[in-house]
């Protein structure tokens, strides 16, 4: 359950604060490798349950933190529609991969 880690939070924050746009790359490695993990272990409903469960903490993550008044700085995006465009991808790219991956093994 270790997808449930709000690595969309951590970077928009990364973004936002620390001016660094590497905590996207770090979230897309470290997802990535938890999906290729739950496919290989045939867990394939952890994968979106994880996912899910990030999105949820990332929102609750921005809410306690400063970053929900960067609004203007994410620019077309507040920083809570961003989160649900990183996860929406994340999910869309998911899909693909375990399709992909059934396909292979039928």
């Amino acid at each position: 359950m270790s997808m449930a880690i709000p690595f969309g939070f951590f970077a928009i924050y990364g973004d936002g604060n620390l001016r660094t746009m590497g905590l996207y790359g770090l979230m897309v490695v470290v997802l990535g490798f938890f999906t290729w993990a739950s496919i290989k272990m045939e867990a394939i409903p952890l994968v979106f349950l994880g996912t899910g469960l990030g999105c949820l903490s990332s929102l609750v993550a921005l809410r306690l933190s400063q970053l929900g008044d960067m609004g203007e700085y994410f620019k077309p995006f507040t920083s809570r529609s961003l989160v649900f465009v990183i996860y929406g991808a994340v999910v869309v790219i998911q899909a693909l991969w375990v399709l992909t991956n059934k396909g292979k093994k039928g």
